[in-house]
């Protein structure tokens, strides 16, 4: 039974993807995965200010953030991606909204270089090495905590933190332990089995 429940998850999530990635950026978020998270968002935005600031870790080609504009259009969001998989798709939704800033480095527990594992579907793309075949392109990209950029007066303190980062959401939280009090809510990836990363991907 769990074989079977794994192959049709991996059937959905996978083929997903795949489509989601042939469509155009200006798709909807029905199209692209993000109607409940816009629908929570909308539930939560009572408890924000009306001009929040929004953390996107694991930002891909920004396609989140288009639609979360358009429950919050004041905010100011920080997106963050390593590596160039995205680099035109991204481009699209910097010059969609004024209040945007890309930082092209990995969000970790430690500031320093990482080796960044490519995936040829980069959603998977982590700096985690997962040694399950020999698929992935490591590349080395810089690695920050939220807590350093903000300290440094890179980024400003968030409101909101939204984080899709394949099997590395623990540690980017324990980069974040000075500003997770003052943080009034956190959007994660989580999974209800285990599908991939061995005793190192996230569970809910």
């Amino acid at each position: 039974m769990r074989t079977e429940l794994m192959r049709n998850f991996w059937r959905i999530f996978r083929g997903g993807r795949q489509e989601s990635r042939r469509r155009p950026i200006r798709q909807s978020p029905t199209h692209l995965g993000f109607e409940e998270d816009v629908r929570i968002l909308q539930l939560l935005k009572p408890r924000l200010p009306e001009r929040p600031v929004i953390l996107d870790v694991g930002a891909s080609d920004g396609r989140w953030t288009r639609e979360i504009l358009k429950t919050f259009p004041g905010a100011a969001v920080f997106l963050f991606e390593p590596g160039t998989a995205y680099t035109g798709e991204m481009q699209a939704t910097l010059d969609s909204h004024q209040r945007l800033k890309l930082f092209p480095i990995a969000i970790g527990e430690r500031d320093g270089p990482v080796t960044f594992h490519v995936h040829p579907d980069p959603y998977g793309s982590t700096t985690v090495d997962w040694q399950e075949g020999n698929f992935a392109t490591p590349i080395t990209v810089p690695m920050r905590t939220i807590d350093s950029l903000i300290k440094e007066g890179e980024i400003a303190r968030p409101d909101l933190i939204k984080r899709d980062i394949p099997t590395g959401e623990l540690a980017a939280l324990k980069g974040a332990i000075a500003t997770l009090p003052s943080v009034r809510a956190l959007h994660l990836e989580t999974w209800i089995m285990q599908a991939y990363g061995g005793s190192r991907c996230s569970w809910t």
